[in-house]
């Protein structure tokens, strides 16, 4: 059986910087994988990243979810 994980992130009015975009990516799917293998099947995001010229952080909340797909 197959299965997709849904990501989404909330955060300022939009994600522009391309570098928090890939983080978000990353840390996302990493999350949710470490969840699946406690055996949960949805859970909560968060991120906070800094910014390298100011050190200003950013935080960004959010959630996964599993459902089931189509087998191929």
């Amino acid at each position: 059986m197959k299965y997709v994980i849904e990501i989404e992130w909330n955060g300022p009015a939009s994600v522009d910087n391309p570098y928090h975009w890939e983080e978000l990516k990353e840390h996302g799917a990493k999350r949710a994988a470490e969840m699946i293998q406690e055996g949960y099947v949805a859970g909560e995001l968060a991120l906070d990243i800094a910014d390298a010229d100011t050190d200003e952080e950013t935080s960004y909340r959010g959630w996964w979810t599993t459902k089931s797909g189509e087998e191929s």
